[in-house]
């Protein structure tokens, strides 16, 4: 006998999220698909998803296309962005999902002004029941200003792991309270269900940020720290417990320790 046959139409009107959406679902319990179409002022979004419900990984394609979303509009601690977003997944012969994902941001703040500094965003995503990568990871921030590198999560085992490569990025761009450089190095993290940690090794011809910190349970331990600029200098390890005994053991040198050699005094 054929699969059953499904069609179906939603039509959702509201002031939020949107204003207006529309969903249109046919097919059959074999092969769905669902389109959805929405709408607000200023902005739009549409998917296109594929579906096999009873296979192993069920979704098989997934279209995207968001034109300018504000993530403030939909969290209001969001910061404020205009983002542009396209993906295109679909599965590969060993049923993973695969493709790229492209998000421009037409409306880069740094982090103090309530912005996000990205100016674009793209990377080849994988999923599978085993595992969600990112791949070939590539933010810009400014011009000749990167992040690349890899992301991965692994379903099983809840864990996660990424290597950023940072080149010449300017840390105004991030923070506008932060002096202007061109900095590039390396951050490394880690995370499960028992421990966060990262590895962090930054620099430029005047600065220096190296650490690393790890945190288990309540407690965070710095075990090596270092941040440099100038002739200005801080250095340190330690350990934070913030469990009932709340013990500190922290152990820093100071040489020309200097505040204004790192943040910007207000105008």
């Amino acid at each position: 006998a054929a699969p059953f046959v499904l069609a179906g139409q939603i039509d959702l009107f509201g002031p939020a999220p949107w204003n207006t959406m529309h969903i249109v679902m046919s097919g059959n319990l074999e092969h769905m698909t669902i389109n959805l179409i929405a709408e607000k002022p200023g902005a739009n979004a549409k998917l296109n998803a594929h579906l096999r419900p009873f296979s192993a990984n069920p979704l098989t394609q997934l279209d995207v296309d968001a034109q300018q979303l504000n993530p403030a509009s939909f969290f209001p601690e969001a910061p404020t962005a205009s983002l542009t977003v396209a993906a295109h997944l679909a599965t590969a012969g060993d049923e993973r999902l695969a493709g790229t994902i492209h998000i421009h941001n037409s409306a880069a703040l740094p982090i103090d002004q309530k912005g996000l500094p990205f100016s674009s965003i793209h990377a080849h995503a994988t999923i599978s029941h085993e595992s969600v990568q990112l791949t070939d990871l590539h933010a810009e921030i400014g011009k000749n200003e990167t992040l690349r590198g890899d992301l991965i999560w692994q379903w099983k085992a809840r864990s996660a792991s990424a290597l950023i490569h940072v080149q010449q990025v300017d840390p105004q761009h991030i923070d506008s309270r932060i002096h202007t450089g061109r900095v590039s190095g390396q951050i490394a993290l880690a995370a499960d269900a028992h421990r966060q940690s990262a590895q962090v090794s930054l620099k430029d011809r005047a600065f220096d940020l190296s650490a690393n910190i790890a945190h288990s349970g309540e407690v965070i331990t710095v075990e090596q720290f270092l941040l440099r600029r100038n002739q200005s200098r801080l250095t340190g390890h330690g350990k934070l417990d913030f469990s009932e005994k709340r013990a500190f053991q922290l152990t820093a040198q100071l040489s020309n320790f200097n505040i204004a050699e790192f943040i910007r005094a207000p105008a």
